[in-house]
C-alpha cells in the first residue's frame, strides 16, 4: 500500500499476509535498555483457547512477561511466538540509554602523602552503571594519583583535581583542596 500528496510526498508500507496461523506485528525492533513494550500478536485460528507462548532467545538481553517484553541489557534476540503448529518470529535489538548525568560519592578529600581513598562514579539513568566506562583523569600527578578504577593514592603535597569522564563528556570534577 502506497500513499501521495498533492505536492509528490509519498510512504509506503508492506504488508504481510497469511491465509492462517499467527503473526507478530512488529520486525526488527530496537528499543532501549530499561524500557517495555507491548508485543501485538495476531492470531487467524478459529479454535479458542489454544494458548500463545512468547519466548526470548536471550532472557538477559530482553525478558517476556505475558505479551510485555522488558529490554535488559545490550544485545540482539529473537522473539518467537508459538500457537499449536503455528510460529513467527521478530528480532529486537536494545541500545543502551543515553548517559544524562555521572555523580561521584564525594565532593571533596582531604589525604595525607601515603593515604587513599575509593571514588565511585554513578551514572544516569543507572542501567548504564558497569556498562559504560568511566575515564579518571588527574591534573597533578605530582600529588596523587587515580587508577582507571577510581582509586586515588597521595603521594605528594598538593592541590589536584580528579576529573571523571563517561560517553565523550566532562560529567562531574572534584577538587582536592587540602
Amino acid at each position: 500500500i502506497s500513499a501521495q500528496s498533492k505536492n509528490g510526498e509519498s510512504d509506503a508500507v508492506n504488508l504481510l499476509i497469511k491465509k492462517e496461523g499467527v503473526m507478530i506485528t512488529t520486525y526488527d525492533s530496537v528499543m532501549t535498555a530499561g524500557n517495555k513494550s507491548t508485543l501485538t500478536v495476531i492470531s487467524a485460528q478459529k479454535s479458542q483457547g489454544t494458548p500463545i507462548i512468547i519466548t526470548s532467545s536471550n532472557p538477559n538481553v530482553v525478558s517476556v512477561s505475558n505479551y510485555t517484553l522488558n529490554a535488559l541489557s545490550e544485545g540482539v534476540v529473537m522473539i518467537a511466538v508459538t500457537m499449536g503448529n503455528y510460529s513467527d518470529s521478530c528480532k529486537i535489538r536494545v541500545q543502551l540509554p543515553t548517559i544524562t548525568g555521572l555523580k561521584l560519592n564525594t565532593t571533596w578529600v582531604g589525604l595525607y602523602v601515603g593515604e587513599s581513598t575509593q571514588l565511585v562514579a554513578s551514572l544516569t539513568p543507572s542501567i548504564l552503571n558497569g556498562k559504560e566506562k568511566i575515564v579518571w583523569e588527574n591534573n597533578n600527578p605530582s600529588a596523587v594519583t587515580v587508577d582507571a578504577n577510581g582509586l586515588v593514592r597521595a603521594i605528594g603535597e598538593g592541590i589536584a583535581e580528579i576529573t571523571a569522564k563517561a560517553g565523550q563528556r566532562i560529567i562531574e570534577q572534584m577538587p582536592n583542596n587540602d
